[in-house]
């Protein structure tokens, strides 16, 4: 997978993790043994990926704009904790893209935002990340 950025301060690897949702985790899921700080640590990926990167209407850079999809990253953590595939989750944003938001469809961008939260889920799965 290749992603793309004008902006390469905005690469996901040298992002921090530094945004608290308030939201913590309470049920077990398949994502190893610290399932609490696995969770938390995915919520926020979810969190960041869909703010910084996917960032459909452009708001990466107002800090007023930071919760602008928060109820979208609740449902794609809860596809990557069910363990579905990033076609479903691109789906999903393809969806959001096009039907809540209003803009016209990105099917690519869309699945490579996917594939990097589903390569995310696994490394933390696996304890890497």
């Amino acid at each position: 997978m290749i992603y793309r950025t004008s902006d390469p301060a905005h690469n996901f690897r040298t992002l921090q993790l530094s945004y608290d949702s308030g939201y913590l985790p309470t049920r077990h899921s398949k994502l190893g043994r610290n399932n609490i700080e696995n969770e938390t640590q995915l919520y926020r990926l979810c969190n960041e990926v869909l703010f910084y990167i996917w960032d459909p209407i452009g708001v990466r850079t107002s800090a007023a704009a930071r919760d602008e999809y928060d109820s979208y990253a609740k449902t794609v953590f809860r596809y990557l904790e069910e363990g579905q595939n990033a076609q479903k989750i691109a789906d999903y944003l393809g969806e959001v893209r096009t039907t809540s938001i209003g803009l016209p469809s990105a099917r690519e961008e869309d699945y490579e935002v996917a594939e990097l939260l589903v390569a995310w889920r696994e490394s933390i799965r696996e304890g890497i990340a």
